[in-house]
């Protein structure tokens, strides 16, 4: 299973994570199998790119 994590700053990311973490989702091959889950992870991630607020 995979993780997204989406971070303000992530040009250290070799050193570890370290700072605010604005999502974080742990996403399994069959999360994208229908669309409709696939199209509501991609708002998720959206929401957090443009700073709609924080989810875990």
């Amino acid at each position: 299973m995979a993780r997204l994590i989406v971070m303000s700053d992530a040009k250290h990311l070799k050193e570890g994570i370290n700072g605010t973490i604005l999502y974080a989702e742990q996403v399994a091959p069959e999360h994208l199998d229908d669309l409709f889950c696939s199209e509501q992870i991609l708002q998720r991630l959206e929401g957090a790119v443009r700073g709609e607020g924080a989810t875990s």
